[in-house]
């Protein structure tokens, strides 16, 4: 099992302000204020990723103005991403 609980933020990797944001962006308990069998019961779930504020705030964004599930999001925003522009040029 893949647990994306960590350090840094799921998407951007920025190590401050995290949040825990569970996937399916319904409504819970502050896993702060959750007893540890209750959190760790969460965690092995699988249902909780750790995000930065700006991560979260955009996934909540994509959720209620698209319609968008996790899955969607996370292939969207994890997809590797060409820029035609960005090659090397000479001058």
């Amino acid at each position: 099992m893949d647990i994306h609980i960590g350090n840094n933020c799921f998407f951007c990797h920025f190590e401050k302000r995290l949040i825990c944001h569970r996937k399916d962006g319904r409504k819970h308990e502050d896993i702060l204020n959750m007893k540890l069998k209750q959190v760790i019961k969460e965690v092995k779930s699988d249902q909780y990723v750790r995000l930065c504020f700006k991560c979260h705030r955009h996934v909540h964004w994509c959720m209620e103005q698209f319609d968008m599930n996790w899955t969607e999001i996370e292939r969207r925003i994890s997809k590797p991403r060409t820029n035609p522009f960005n090659e090397h040029v000479t001058n």
